[in-house]
Order: structure tokens, then sequence, then C-alpha cells
């Protein structure tokens, strides 16, 4: 059932499958006059870096991913579509037996995954958002839950592209005992973000510039606006913060009380244990370049993705 080769057609169907470290994702778009429509998503909270050991996928992990894909598989079938793509990032980009985890996927399901390299997926972060609410200027962060990816722009185009082996997920299960991050807990979460940054600064993948606006994308940067405009009673559905707003919220959330959980569970219930170490990710990014505003995108790497394929960027 490998994915038939794309021919660039105006309202056709494609899916793309994003296998992330926590999320797994089928979104089908119709692409028509060089835009795509999302018809459908779904998800599934599969949790792929909790089965990680010893830096391995385990066979467990293995089988959980399987069942998932053949999940969409089916859905996709239903609706008849052949064009479709299927691509991971720090799920399996990071583990020492990705070969034979993506030979075992070959062969329970048909599907050819492809893994993308740090760079390419922040790359493909700033196709999909460039074409949402990305301004002239700024740094683009994708907060996943096995990394960050990081883009610096200007000018419509990229400067630096980087990617740090961080996410909500991860950090979560590295240094998270309980259901929330107590003080000393987010004290570790921040200084391993900073030193991550601080690595890529040394190594010239990045650099410490001042940019007033911090374009996020992904589960973890939504879930933070909308813990914004929940808490503090925001327009609803609104996508900018202020950089400072994100302190405000995690001040909100520093004691764990039935008010805390309600909200998590009211705006993100299946982030309950990710959302702070994911906000943490972004607020440290966004004090590192000095942001004065975050902009949500609704779009990121999926639609980044398919652009690339049927556009050729």
């Amino acid at each position: 059932m490998a994915a038939a080769k794309v021919v660039k057609k105006d309202r056709e169907i494609y899916g793309v499958i994003d296998m992330g470290s926590n999320t797994f994702r089928l979104s089908l778009y119709r692409y028509e006059a060089d835009q795509l429509t999302l018809l459908l998503g779904k998800k599934f909270v599969v949790g792929l870096a909790d089965y990680i050991e010893r830096d391995e996928l385990s066979d467990r992990g293995i089988v959980k991913a399987c069942s998932a894909l053949e999940h969409f598989l089916r859905i996709l079938d239903n609706f008849n579509i052949s064009n479709y793509y299927v691509f991971a990032t720090a799920s399996l980009r990071n583990v020492q037996n990705r070969g034979k985890v993506l030979d075992m996927i070959r062969k329970r399901t048909g599907l050819k995954v492809d893994v993308l390299s740090g760079e390419r997926e922040a790359t493909l972060d700033f196709i999909g958002a460039s074409r949402g609410v990305c301004t002239d200027k700024g740094v683009l962060v994708d907060i996943g839950g096995g990394s960050t990816e990081l883009t610096l722009y200007e000018n419509g185009e990229i400067l630096q592209a980087a990617s740090m082996p961080v996410g909500s997920l991860n950090l979560y299960s590295k240094y998270v005992k309980k259901l929330l991050p107590n003080v000393e807990e987010r004290r570790k979460i921040r200084k391993k973000v900073t030193e991550e940054l601080k690595t890529l600064e040394n190594s010239g993948k990045i650099r410490p510039k001042k940019f007033v606006t911090l374009c996020g994308v992904g589960g973890s940067v939504r879930a933070a606006a909308a813990l914004n405009n929940e808490i503090f009673e925001s327009k609803s559905g609104s996508r900018e913060m202020e950089a400072d707003d994100v302190e405000k919220v995690l001040h909100v959330f520093s004691s764990c009380n039935k008010d805390t959980l309600r909200w998590i569970l009211q705006v993100a219930p299946e982030r309950i244990h990710t959302a702070i170490p994911g906000m943490i990710i972004l607020q440290t990014v966004s004090n590192y370049f000095k942001c004065e505003r975050i902009l949500v995108s609704r779009l990121g790497i999926r639609e980044g993705y398919l652009y690339e394929k049927i556009c050729r960027y």
C-alpha cells in the first residue's frame, strides 16, 4: 500500500500522515488554485517518546505505531485516496534502531516513512507557516514532543534553520515525577532548553538576534494561546499573545489545584502532562530572542510538506 506518485492537479485530494513523538495525525486536503484546504483531521495520542528505552524504540512502541498507521490507512481506503505521504520527525529521527523500526512498519503496513532531519523539518515549518500568519521578519518555533525547530527568517527568506533535541514530551518524561512540574523541575527544564540554545549558538547554527515577532506552530503553541484566552478571558480563538503572557500563564499554573487542572482539561486534555513543559520551552526561546509578541499560525509542517511535494519548492 505504498503511496502513489502524485500528479499536481487542481481539486485533487491529498493525505499526509505526521508521525510525531507524542501524536500521530492524518490530515486530508484539497489542493485548488495553489491553496490547501483542510477537509479532515484525525489524531492518535501515541506517545512514542514513552516507549524509548536506551535510545531505542521498544517493540511495544513499534506495535502501537503500526496500529495507528493501520487505522489511518483504513480511513484513506474508505475515502479512496491514493495520493498520500507519511513522514516522521524526532519520533524516529533520534532512535538508534531506526532501520529496524522502518523495516517493521514497511512489512506490517506497506508504508515507506520519510524521516525528516531537524533542519528539513524547520524549513518545512516555514514553508507552511509562511502561507499563514508569519510576518516578514521573525523567529519561527515548532515545539514538538521530541524536538523543537527554530527558523530565523527575514524578508520572506530563511536566514538559519536548526533543531534542538528537546520537546514537551521528552522533557516531561525526563524531569517531571508527577502530573505537573514543581518549581525545581521547571528550573531544570528551563536550564536544559537554555543549554540547547547555547549549543546551537556556539556551533553557529543560530545567533542571538532580537526578533519582535515569534511565529509559533504546532500543538504546544496552540495550547498556550488557548490557555491564555481561557484564563484571562481574551477573545475566543485569538491567535496572538504578548510574549509576557506566557510567563503569566505559567505563574497561574505554579500550583497544582483543581482550577489549574480544569483549565487544561477543558482546553487541551490530551496535553495535561506536556502543556507546562511546552510553555517553558516557548518562554525560554522567546526570552532568548527578546520577542515581544507571539503569533500562532494555523499552518505548519504538514502543509509545508505537501506544498513542497506538490509545488516543488
